[in-house]
């Protein structure tokens, strides 16, 4: 019964784990955003901070202006794959 009781707990901590886990396409969908943000060239968006969890994506840290929170979402709506995005961004001038 004990081991019974030790696999069961080992086998739902595996579930856990994987569920915590981010998806293959998930990681795809943060770097895709990640690089459209560095790679936009009329305005620092590199030190935002971007997170992806079942399509939807999270943007979190510091801009400078309303503008660039504004242009940071919309970046981050046209990747592929991006379904909705959180922005919690800070305007910090």
């Amino acid at each position: 019964m004990a081991g019974y009781r030790r696999f069961s707990h080992c086998f739902l901590l595996v579930i856990v784990l994987i569920s915590c886990a981010g998806s293959p396409q998930d990681e795809a969908i943060d770097r895709a955003v990640t690089r459209a943000l560095i790679d936009y060239e009329q305005t620092n968006l590199n030190r935002i901070d971007v997170s992806a969890d079942r399509g939807t994506v999270y943007l979190s840290g510091d801009v400078e202006t309303n503008e660039q929170k504004e242009r940071a979402e919309q970046i981050a709506r046209r990747v592929k794959g991006v379904q909705h995005v959180v922005n919690k961004l800070q305007v910090q001038p």
